[in-house]
């Protein structure tokens, strides 16, 4: 996620505070990924608004206690998870399928975006099609 991983994960958070994941899951990741259009924080925010958040919500959210805790419970996670990775898994943020299982990145042709990107989308795709 880049320079903006710190206030993608507190987004996140918020997101999950608001119940509106759905509604901004795609929007971010196309603003991250395919447009790049999200390069601030204050575009995250733009993001929660285009997809009908009030932006007060959105801050009143940003700011909680709740958004606090769960930022910090995901931190906390994925600094556990760094004791026992290797150094070239960190290098690709963790994801889970069906919020149980870890896709094993190191297990992953990472000579290249595209080759990575073809590779994980298989596992995945197989995975959802034979376990999902």
């Amino acid at each position: 996620m880049g320079p903006l991983a710190k206030q993608l994960t507190q987004a996140w958070a918020a997101a999950t505070v608001l119940g509106v994941q759905d509604q901004v899951k795609v929007p971010l990741y196309e603003g991250i990924r395919k447009t790049q259009t999200v390069k601030t924080p204050s575009d995250i925010g733009e993001v929660f608004v285009a997809a009908g958040i009030p932006a007060e919500d959105y801050h009143r959210a940003m700011t909680s206690f709740e958004t606090r805790m769960l930022t910090d419970q995901q931190h906390k996670t994925a600094q556990d998870l760094r004791v026992v990775e290797d150094v070239r898994e960190l290098e690709v943020p963790a994801v889970f399928v069906n919020g149980r299982y870890r896709v094993n990145n190191g297990g992953l042709d990472t000579s290249s975006t595209e080759a990575y990107r073809d590779e994980f989308a298989d596992v995945v795709v197989n995975f959802l099609l034979t376990r999902g």
